[in-house]
């Protein structure tokens, strides 16, 4: 709501809401006056201008869309094999109590789920009198991801990371819709190779990273969106079972 200068007309009022004035000092007592008025006033009710034609199919299209991505994602989360959830918490359960790191790696939407997997571990994790889960994303440095990939090649970034953290029995998590992109598939070739532990949250059938990773969760979906829509909620799933055993033990 907005209270104009002169002559103090009460504009853009609505209901059940908060009325904030700013009146110059000199004018206070005029607009108290103003305001106490509308105790004994009626609001008058402008009639809504008619939606446009544009905005009705739009309407239509998103609840359309909304009603497919439920019915999509829905069997896509189904068809997740529970076991496979378990291992992977299992691998972090392990890494936790060695002391060990846990590395989160994506490309795009992937990325951000890494980021998002990070503050869920790292922070959502956190229980009062026990050691703090040790979780780095390798998304998060945009100096250092750029300068790899502009002075070594973008199918690097990850792996030149790890070269300088990765130790044994850490633990590389590598999420990718397609499983087939290649800085992912090399860090992981990488991890491996140095006696790292390896999990892959993938989808599309799982791609070659399916066969590169000691654990996956593989969504059965070819949709970008669903699949990262279900790598969102695992990555949820995941953290939460894990503090769950933190607290246990």
């Amino acid at each position: 709501m907005l209270i104009s200068r002169t002559p103090f007309r009460i504009r853009f009022a609505g209901g059940g809401g908060l009325l904030l004035c700013f009146v110059e000092r000199q004018n206070q007592d005029r607009a108290h006056q103003r305001l106490a008025d509308l105790r004994e006033r009626p609001f008058r009710l402008e009639p809504r201008a008619p939606r446009s034609s544009a905005w009705e199919g739009e309407a239509r299209w998103l609840t359309r869309s909304w009603a497919s991505t439920l019915t999509a994602c829905g069997p896509c989360w189904m068809r997740v094999d529970p076991e496979t959830v378990s291992r992977v918490v299992d691998l972090l359960w392990e890494a936790y109590r060695a002391g060990r790191r846990i590395f989160i790696l994506g490309n795009g939407g992937s990325a951000a789920t890494a980021s998002h997997m990070m503050c869920d571990l790292a922070k959502g994790c956190a229980v009062e009198g026990k050691p703090l889960v040790k979780a780095m994303s390798l998304t998060d440095n945009t100096s250092l991801l750029t300068a790899l990939g502009n002075d070594i090649g973008y199918e690097h970034v990850f792996t030149e990371q790890l070269k300088v953290f990765l130790e044994p029995g850490d633990v590389v998590v590598a999420i990718t819709a397609s499983g087939n992109s290649p800085n992912v598939l090399e860090a992981v070739r990488y991890a491996a190779e140095h006696g790292a532990a390896t999990v892959g949250l993938i989808g599309f059938g799982g791609g070659r990273l399916k066969e590169l990773v000691g654990a996956d969760v593989t969504v059965a979906s070819h949709n970008y969106g669903h699949v990262e829509d279900v790598h969102g909620v695992l990555g949820h799933l995941i953290s939460q079972c894990l503090r769950v055993r933190i607290e246990a033990g």
